[in-house]
């Protein structure tokens, strides 16, 4: 996990996909890595 170089207070880091995308094999395994790398 990468850490920023300087405090940032009420940052939060949320995904967000249209709903005919949430079973979507290729989009489920591009969010699963975006995950990972973040």
């Amino acid at each position: 996990q990468l850490k920023p170089p300087l405090a940032v207070p009420g940052f939060e880091m949320t995904m967000l996909w249209h709903e005919r995308s949430h079973r979507d094999p290729a989009h489920q395994w591009l969010r699963e890595h975006i995950v990972r790398s973040v």
